[in-house]
């Protein structure tokens, strides 16, 4: 299994939550076939580390560092091509869309 690592950009918008978050997320990702992980500038602008495994090729299961409500933060995500699609909750529940696109072309 080959690691492949990659700096991008990722651009979101947050949808439903009671607050007002970051929406643009310089990152490094590194993958192969089964395992992701990644350093990104999370939506509340501090650093967080990822950790989380490709459940298929449509969606990613993991956990994350750096966001205030707890030390780890369980992320899951619906993917296709380099759109995703995260749920989420602030004490109101909502939906992040984003492209994360790798410098480079796409990955």
């Amino acid at each position: 299994m080959e690691l492949t690592c990659v700096a991008a950009l990722a651009l979101t918008t947050h949808m439903g939550f009671g607050m007002e978050y970051n929406e643009i997320h310089p990152n490094i990702i590194c993958e192969n076939e089964r395992i992701i992980g990644s350093v990104v500038v999370n939506s509340e602008s501090t650093i967080s580390v990822y950790g989380g495994i490709h459940m298929n090729d449509y969606i990613d299961l993991g956990l994350a560092t750096g966001y205030s409500s707890q030390l780890f933060t369980p992320i899951a995500r619906l993917k296709y091509k380099n759109w995703f699609l995260m749920p989420g909750y602030d004490g109101d529940p909502g939906l992040v869309l984003g492209i994360n696109i790798p410098f480079g072309g796409e990955k």
